[in-house]
Parts: structure tokens; C-alpha cells; sequence
């Protein structure tokens, strides 16, 4: 006897074993080979290339005056927590967050003046 509710599960049980037929197979040699290694083409994905476009210069841009802020406030942090009688170490780090904090700023010029150079852009983003 075939019970009814079978036959209603007849047209999915159908459709997944020609789903599944029909999909297409890798081109290898043999079943148990492993597929050859592809070309990256990483170029080809990629879009635009970073730092020519609007959008990604001004994304460069507001990440510097991120990372900025974040230097400054670590540099005030470092000033302000050592006393008087500073150690070798706090002195090295003060005078690095100081180099950090010029260099990054130069980054965010350069970042700006870019941005400015670009055709119909002559303010701050």
C-alpha cells in the first residue's frame, strides 16, 4: 500500500536529485586528484586602485585624525601621569609618542593636501 504522504514529498525528492545532477563538476583528471592551484588575481578584484578615488582619500584621511587623537591623548596621558622625576623609560616613550604624533600629522597633511589636489575639490573634506 503507498500512502498518500509520500507522494506529496515525490515532486521535492525530484527536484533535489536533478538539482544535484546537474551541478557542474571540477575539471580534474581523477576523482581522488586534488584540483590544480589557481592564479591569484587579486588585481582584478580589487576595484579601484586605494588612494586615487574621493571616497578612499577621505577614509584615509579621518583614519589619521583617528589615530591623531589617539596618539595625543596617549601623549597627554604619559605627560601627565609622570612626575617630576621621570625615568629613562617614560622620557623615551614621551619622546616617542611625540615623533608619532608629528609623523602622523604629516600623513593627514599629505592625506589633505591629496584630497585638495583632486579636480573640484578645494576645502576639508
Amino acid at each position: 500500500m503507498i500512502y498518500p504522504r509520500f507522494l506529496l514529498l515525490l515532486p521535492l525528492l525530484l527536484l533535489f536529485t536533478t538539482v544535484v545532477d546537474g551541478a557542474p563538476l571540477p575539471n580534474v583528471s581523477c576523482p581522488s586528484c586534488p584540483a590544480s592551484p589557481q592564479a591569484s588575481n587579486l588585481g582584478t578584484r580589487g576595484g579601484k586602485p586605494t588612494g586615487t578615488d574621493l571616497e578612499s582619500l577621505n577614509d584615509l584621511w579621518n583614519y589619521h585624525l583617528q589615530d591623531l587623537d589617539s596618539l595625543r591623548y596617549k601623549l597627554w596621558r604619559a605627560a601627565r601621569d609622570a612626575t617630576e622625576t621621570r625615568t629613562e623609560a617614560e622620557k623615551a616613550e614621551i619622546q616617542r609618542l611625540e615623533l608619532e604624533v608629528k609623523l602622523t600629522n604629516e600623513r593627514a597633511e599629505e592625506t589633505l593636501r591629496r584630497i585638495q589636489a583632486l579636480p573640484g575639490q578645494s576645502s576639508e573634506p
